[in-house]
């Protein structure tokens, strides 16, 4: 008979048989989750890696039978440094620049003009400055944040080894260097030194960019499996290195001309492709893989899903070409095409958002930890902002006028705040904690981000747009609109920053994993207060026993049998173990949630817990 079965958690199994390590390693667990590996079941796991789940048991059962248990207690008990170095100075460092020349740079900007109460800002670096702030937020902040959990989800989303590991320090060094250096540069780049200071570090953009190219496809192609969101991940990447390439071109042409800020008729085009080229593919080719599993969603059409990858990039090929060349020679055909290239990524992207179910009732539900409201709230904005861009796109090919700064304002920050870093909020919520088998810093403080950055938010986009009609007052509403951003993102850097530096063995459980369910149960150690009896519910108010099916509470369980949460923790359930996590999503959580959430089977988790409290 099997010792290990899809429902226990790779947790459970790698501490009761600490040589399974390779095993989970070969299939891409790589050290992910702490020493001890996820609180997440071994169904999840096969599920999000493509993996075989009977082949994987089959492994594991071979090795449990076959013994070398000092072999993996070895690899097991030291705890993975090496992992962590990989992605750790990429967040932090993404934190610090997004607190300094990005977001805090922003919203002292605005503050200026709130003051002034007029876009015109009549001092010769201003312009400069701005797009300075704009190069620190997408190759700083967003840039910075998609390496470090690439180089980290990579090799485990394809069940293989980072190939190269050897350059990710060399990337990191030379693109934090290169961003500096070149957000500072350009300000002055008036000045020949500045300027080809400026050149220079653009260059080392490139090759750091070149590095992440280099590992991160060696990577996925040394892997056997080739999936459908593959190609999303695979056209971001290469809209990175043109974008940072075009950087490259620009700071020459900027070098040569003298100048510090870059014209109207590149710089729009510049920032689409990143925004929607490099940042977009990412983010929608990870969401295919990911959120069906996160989120409890019916999988997306793997036909719809290419459908939208054409449509999506031949817009933004079509766009980035018309709008450059319309900037240099008007015509009505480029504006025709500028349009069409905008309607075009428009119907591909509400395409995409349609076919992911994102705004569909789950198919199973799943307790989403205070993650799943950035995600969902995330595509809100991009199918707001991307509306927004088909219909200025559509309004100057018809009209052969500009929508106007305000109003692209308006759009750029429902893409670049609503969406990417609402999303950034959401799966860093969910992929870090896990990352090092620990629970987030702060569940709190992560709701307190979430009021922020929205009310921030949706007050820039607004009232951006309506300076032409209320003027002063607007532009009132604009300043403080980036401080309210500031304090969310500083919130969320400190959530994310301490759950980074948290000791993993705070988080590691001292005697519960080694129990098995059989054993007596030990009641006293772990008595929960009574948190529950304040917001009990029909359920926890009745007399008597209490009938158990898959819509019972775990807060209904463990007020009327509190010996039952050794049970919970020792199928994984960690974060019951603190009194204030019981007291927030015991009421809410059924149990059907919670077995969706780690991959248990319903009928067999209550059977159990019915056996354990009787």
């Amino acid at each position: 008979m099997p010792k290990i079965k899809d429902t226990m958690t790779i947790r459970e199994v790698m501490s009761e048989y600490p040589q399974t390590r390779r095993v989970f390693d070969k299939y891409g667990l790589a050290h992910c989750g702490g020493p001890k590996g996820p609180v997440e079941s071994i169904a999840f796991f096969t599920k999000v890696h493509s993996v075989d789940a009977e082949k994987l048991l089959e492994e594991l059962n071979q090795v449990i039978e076959s013994g070398a248990i000092e072999e993996g207690k070895e690899s097991v008990d030291e705890v993975p440094q090496a992992e962590e170095a990989l992605y750790k100075p990429f967040l932090k460092a993404a934190v610090v620049l997004v607190l300094t020349g990005g977001c805090v740079l922003g919203a002292v900007a605005l503050t200026l003009l709130a003051i002034k109460g007029s876009f015109d800002y009549n001092w010769r670096f201003w312009r400069a400055m701005v797009q300075a702030h704009g190069h620190a937020q997408f190759y700083g902040w967003v840039g910075l944040f998609i390496m470090g959990i690439a180089y980290h989800v990579f090799p485990r989303l394809k069940a293989t080894d980072l190939r190269r590991r050897e350059l990710v320090g060399v990337s990191f060094i030379l693109m934090l260097a290169g961003i500096i250096v070149k957000s500072v540069s350009q300000v002055f780049a008036e000045n020949a030194i500045a300027a080809n200071i400026m050149v220079l570090a653009s260059a080392v953009e490139l090759i750091a960019v070149s590095l992440f190219l280099y590992v991160g496809f060696s990577t996925i192609k040394s892997s056997e499996l080739k999936e459908y969101f593959d190609k999303y991940i695979a056209a971001s990447l290469v809209w990175f290195w043109l974008a940072t390439a075009s950087g490259v071109v620009i700071s020459i042409y900027l070098s040569v001309k003298g100048s510090n800020v870059i014209p109207d008729s590149i710089n729009p085009p510049y920032l689409h492709i990143q925004a929607m080229g490099f940042i977009g593919m990412m983010i929608l080719g990870i969401s295919l893989k990911t959120l069906p599993l996160f989120l409890g969603l019916k999988f997306p059409n793997q036909k719809l899903s290419d459908i939208s990858f054409w449509g999506l990039n031949a817009g933004i090929v079509i766009l980035a070409i018309s709008q450059w060349f319309k900037g240099l020679y008007p015509s009505n055909i480029l504006d025709g095409l500028f349009g069409f290239a905008a309607a075009l990524e428009f119907i591909s992207a509400i395409l995409f958002v349609h076919n992911l179910n994102i705004f569909r009732k789950p198919e199973t539900e799943v307790e989403k930890g205070g993650y799943g409201k950035f995600i969902t709230v995330s595509y809100i904005w991009f199918s707001i902002a991307v509306a927004m861009f088909a219909v200025f796109g559509i309004y100057e090919a018809f009209s052969g006028n500009s929508a106007g700064h305000a109003l692209i304002g308006s759009y750029r920050h429902a893409i670049t705040v609503g969406f990417i870093s609402m999303m950034i909020f959401g799966m860093a919520a969910r992929m870090i904690p896990t990352f090092r088998g620990i629970q987030l810093h702060s569940i709190s403080q992560l709701n307190v981000t979430f009021a922020l950055i929205n009310i921030g938010n949706t007050l820039r986009v607004v009232f951006q747009g309506l300076t032409f009609a209320l003027g002063a007052f607007s532009f009132a509403v604009m300043g403080v609109s980036g401080w309210l951003e500031v304090a969310a993102i500083a919130l969320f850097g400190y959530n994310i920053w301490k759950t980074m530096n948290k000791a993993v063995e705070l988080e590691e459980e001292p005697e519960i994993e080694e129990e098995r369910v059989e054993e007596p149960l030990r009641v006293a150690e772990f008595q929960p207060e009574p948190p529950f009896a304040e917001t009990a519910t029909a359920e926890t108010a009745t007399d008597g026993d209490l009938e158990i099916t898959g819509s019972t509470t775990v807060g209904a369980v463990l007020n009327k049998y509190p010996h039952a949460l050794n049970f919970f923790l020792s199928r994984g359930f960690q974060h019951l173990r603190n009194p204030e996590m019981r007291k927030q999503i015991g009421p809410r959580v059924t149990l059907n949630m919670a077995c969706n959430a780690h991959g248990f089977d319903l009928a067999e988790f209550i059977a159990e817990l019915r056996e354990a409290i009787s």
